[in-house]
C-alpha cells in the first residue's frame, strides 16, 4: 500500500491467520480516523456469497429493502434489524458475517459497534456508467447514524474502481487502496464512517463486486 508520508503511526496486528496494516491518519483532521485493509481466505467467508447477485435467483432469497438493477449496476440492501424475518439461509449467513466483521473491528480498536443495528449491501458494477457515488462519508449516509464499515471485495477485473481516501476538505487523495483481491482471497477494507472516500474512475469494462457491512457505533 502506497504511503504519502502523512501518517502518525503504522502497526501490524495478527488476527488468526490474517494480517492487517492499520493506518491512523491525523494530518487532515483534529480527530484520528482509522482505516486499514487485509486479505481473508475465501473458504472462511463463504457466507459473503449469500448476499451476491449469484444467489438472488435461488428460492427464498431475501432482500429486506432496496434493490436496484440497471444495465451495468446491481445493488441489494439487507437491514440487520430485519434478521428475524429472513429465510434460514440468509439468517445463517448474516450471523456468520456479523461475527467475523465484529471480530475484525474489535481487533483493531473499533470496540464501539452495536451488533443489532446496521446494514449489509451488495454492489456489482460492469463499468463506470452508473457509478452512483461522489466523495462521501458513511456516517449518516445509507443509515441515519454513525457507523463502522467493512467492505469485502469479492472480484475486480475492470481497470480503476479502487478506493480513494480523501482529506477532510475533499481536495487531496491521501491514500489509494488497491482492492483487487489476490487469488483465493477477498480483500477487506475496514474504516470508521467519518473517513471521506470514493471509488476511483473506472476506465474499462469488467466486474467490480463487493459486499459492504455497516454497524451502528457510538463515536
Amino acid at each position: 500500500m502506497k504511503s504519502e508520508g502523512c501518517f502518525r503511526e503504522r502497526c501490524v496486528h495478527a488476527i488468526d491467520r490474517l494480517y492487517l496494516v492499520v493506518i491512523y491518519a491525523d494530518k487532515y483532521s483534529k480527530k484520528d480516523k482509522m482505516y486499514c485493509f487485509t486479505n481473508v481466505d475465501k473458504n472462511d467467508y463463504k457466507c459473503l456469497l449469500k448476499f451476491s447477485k449469484k444467489e438472488e435467483k435461488k428460492e427464498n432469497s431475501y432482500v429486506s429493502h432496496d434493490t436496484h438493477i440497471g444495465d451495468s449496476y446491481v445493488s441489494n440492501q439487507y437491514y440487520i434489524e430485519d434478521e428475524d424475518d429472513m429465510d434460514a439461509r440468509t439468517k445463517n449467513a448474516m450471523k456468520k458475517l456479523k461475527k467475523m466483521t465484529l471480530k475484525l473491528f474489535e481487533s483493531n480498536g473499533l470496540t464501539n459497534s452495536i451488533s443489532k443495528e446496521g446494514l449489509i449491501e451488495y454492489h456489482r458494477y460492469l463499468d463506470g456508467s452508473e457509478m452512483p457515488l461522489d466523495i462521501h462519508e458513511d456516517d449518516f449516509g445509507a443509515l441515519d447514524y454513525t457507523v463502522n464499515t467493512a467492505i469485502y471485495y469479492i472480484e475486480k477485473t475492470l481497470s480503476g474502481g479502487d478506493l480513494e481516501i480523501y482529506s477532510d476538505d475533499e481536495k487531496t487523495v491521501i491514500e489509494t487502496i488497491y482492492v483487487t483481491p489476490p487469488k483465493d482471497k477477498y480483500r477487506v477494507v475496514i474504516m470508521e464512517g467519518n473517513v471521506k472516500h470514493n471509488v476511483s474512475q473506472i476506465t474499462s469494462s469488467g466486474i467490480r463486486e463487493c459486499v459492504v457491512v455497516q454497524f451502528r457505533c457510538v463515536r
